[in-house]
């Protein structure tokens, strides 16, 4: 075993000993614990010499002994571990108390019943000679029926113990990524290709406008400032470019949209205005550092000085409240509302910069005529059919269809309820399907105040505000008397997402964390349709679905969606991959594993999501995830469709780069 995973175990049990000897509290600090009765169990298994343990090396020795040693030795630990009053037999309250441990410990809430069905689940399976108690033998006899549990333990250890092979994985050098392919993926190529070109655009500008202004004998402040002019006259103008939802909603359809990065809008969005503003103060610090130093006092009463002020301010504002924190704090209207001062930068940035009207028309005109196609198709008022309180601070609304409405699988719109806010538009994906005539769905998850407001405005009367969601807001709620028919709703779109093209691929990869799987949902649904109408779906042959949700409960937005899946798949189109990353993977080969691994024997179904497909706890392992999906018979490649936060893009981004694989992020 390497030495770090060993070596922290140590450090941390060296900093939580209290007296002379290792005892269940400093082993349940030093692991994690939240049971001091699981810590003092742990000790009682390794102790084989009935002594204790003096310090954190001899605690560690026991611990890599066992994990050094074979299959046995690792069974014998475990039994061990649940046979409380050491009389070599398990008695069903042993395990018992063990399996509720082990759910605690995994965060896990499952009904009696359940718990209840899985022990007779071992029980049926395990007690061969029928004595109302398990021996070693036995223990051993169930495990070499399940090469599942075989190969974790072998693989990994006892991972409660001590992390075994995955940490090891996880803490070892990083060694240079071989190189399987082409190092780069295609929207990654795109992408780099626009930056090279943006970052030219500029420099050249730049260049022109200093070499211009050195040409007219103008010293090198006024060099300086018309440089960052000329390159915010070009970035004020390709700002817009983006934010043309409707032009590169049709961009993403043509066959050459994918020569333009149209995936990468919000963050060319993000960047553009992130220089604009860099760009913004080098040029007033370099204005007002020229009238400083040649005592010029007349310029400030200047036309472009006093524009300048003012544009300098609203800029400040806009890019305050654009910060992340803002938006992630629960405060998105402060975001939107300033963002609204657009509106009077371009005016003012029209009066101050004499030829920023010609690189503003073409694109401004774009969004002018958007945003009168916009105005006209949104002015029109649907209905609201139902509203449905769903776990995890979840609110699905299914809103009527309007019988123009026409989308793609994955699409997005905003809407806005005006019972909730008056002005606010937010942009959810679509959870329904094309195919359904009748009605749009939207998931709305409790993460700031409009959503937390939708969602306690339809809380039926009494009940309480969900653990974990947040609003600032007076509490306000649906009247008893009124229908949920005569609330109007207002909705805007359809708007395009990587996910739209999913449908004209042969082999996808589709990776959904918490609500990022609602574009999926769309897609799910929409081929389950089609195959139950035509009995194909075009050019997909095989869909590799992963969801990651730290909340069991979040499984439940869509298990009848992926219980329809599972049922009517019988050419093995799908495969499902669902990971609970709150649930403790370091606990992997005990009392849980095993009742999940009996119970499934006689239901083939999962425990926690009613699946066939099975749960697997802690993240995953991406890399070998997608080894395994690159490699199904008679297919291309897949490309890979993420919908979930930055971090896990960029990790799986990467992945796929080495992979050669087709990557594309959509952004939540």
């Amino acid at each position: 075993m390497a030495a770090a995973p060993l070596q922290t175990i140590v450090g941390r049990l060296a900093s939580a000993q209290t007296s002379a000897r290792i005892d269940g509290a400093a082993i349940q600090q030093a692991l994690g614990l939240r049971s001091l009765y699981l810590a003092e169990r742990l000790l009682v298994a390794l102790d084989f010499s009935r002594r204790g343990f003096g310090n954190a090396q001899e605690f560690a020795a026991a611990a890599e002994a066992v994990m050094a040693g074979g299959l046995e030795a690792k069974l014998g630990f475990l039994f061990r571990l649940h046979d409380h009053d050491g009389d070599g037999r398990l008695s069903r309250e042993e395990l018992e108390r063990l399996l509720h441990i082990s759910l605690a410990e995994n965060d896990l809430e499952l009904p009696e019943a359940v718990t209840t069905r899985m022990l007779d689940a071992i029980w049926s399976g395990g007690d061969l000679d029928g004595s109302g108690t398990l021996t070693f033998d036995e223990f051993t006899a169930m495990v070499a029926h399940r090469p599942e549990l075989q190969a974790q333990l072998e693989q990994y250890g006892v991972a409660l113990l001590t992390p075994g092979r995955r940490a090891r994985e996880a803490t070892a050098p990083v060694r240079p990524p071989t190189r399987r392919s082409q190092p780069w993926s295609r929207n990654t190529v795109v992408f780099v290709a626009f930056l090279v070109l943006y970052g030219l655009a500029n420099v050249a500008l730049f260049g022109e406008a200093v070499w211009r202004y050195r040409m007219q004998g103008a010293n090198v402040w006024v060099q300086i400032a018309r440089g960052c002019g000329a390159c915010l006259n070009f970035n004020g103008a390709l700002v817009l470019v983006p934010m043309l939802r409707h032009t590169l909603s049709w961009v993403r359809r043509q066959r050459w949209g994918v020569v333009l990065p149209v995936d990468e809008g919000i963050e060319i969005h993000r960047l553009v205005a992130e220089v604009m503003f860099g760009l913004a103060l080098v040029h007033t610090v370099a204005h007002v550092t020229n009238i400083l130093v040649y005592l010029d006092a007349s310029a400030w009463s200047k036309l472009a000085n006093v524009t300048g002020v003012a544009l300098l301010w609203v800029f400040v504002l806009m890019w305050l409240f654009s910060r992340e924190r803002v938006r992630r704090s629960g405060s998105f209207e402060a975001f939107h509302f300033s963002h609204m001062l657009y509106f009077v930068w371009f005016g003012l940035m029209l009066v101050h910069g004499p030829v920023f009207w010609m690189w503003v028309l073409l694109p401004g005109v774009g969004y002018a005529v958007e945003r009168l196609v916009r105005e006209s198709t949104r002015s029109q008022p649907t209905t609201l059919l139902e509203a449905r309180i769903l776990p995890s601070g979840v609110t699905r609304l299914d809103i009527a269809r309007p019988r123009t409405f026409a989308y793609q699988p994955g699409d997005y719109v905003f809407i806005k309820i005006p019972a909730i806010s008056r002005h606010e538009w937010h942009p959810f994906t679509l959870t329904s399907a094309p195919e359904d005539p009748h009605r749009l769905s939207v998931h709305v998850r409790s993460l700031g105040n409009w959503t937390a407001a939708v969602h306690e405005y339809f809380l039926p009367p009494g009940a309480t505000v969900p653990r974990g969601t947040r609003t600032i807001r007076r509490k306000r709620q649906l009247p008893a008397d009124r229908p949920l028919e005569g609330i109007p709703v207002f909705v805007d779109g359809p708007y395009g997402t990587p996910s739209s093209s999913m449908l004209q691929c042969r082999h996808v990869v589709m990776i959904g964390a918490g609500i990022g799987v609602t574009p999926f949902a769309s897609v799910l649904q929409s081929i389950w349709l089609r195959r139950r109408a035509m009995g194909a779906t075009e050019a997909l042959q095989k869909v590799h679905f992963v969801w990651l949700s730290s909340d069991q409960h979040a499984f439940e937005w869509f298990t009848e969606l992926l219980s329809q899946l599972e049922a009517s798949d019988h050419a093995g189109l799908f495969d499902i991959h669902i990971y609970l990353t709150g649930a403790r993977a370091d606990m992997g080969g005990g009392t849980l594993d095993l009742a999940r691994a009996m119970l499934y024997d006689h239901t083939m179904s999962d425990v926690v999501t009613g699946l066939r497909a099975r749960t697997h706890f802690g993240r995953p392992d991406f890399d070998a995830l997608l080894t395994r999906f690159e490699a199904t018979p008679g297919l291309p490649k897949p490309e890979v469709f993420l919908c979930g936060p930055a971090p896990l893009a960029r990790s799986v981004g990467k992945l796929c780069a080495r992979h050669g694989l087709v990557f594309r992020h959509e952004r939540f």
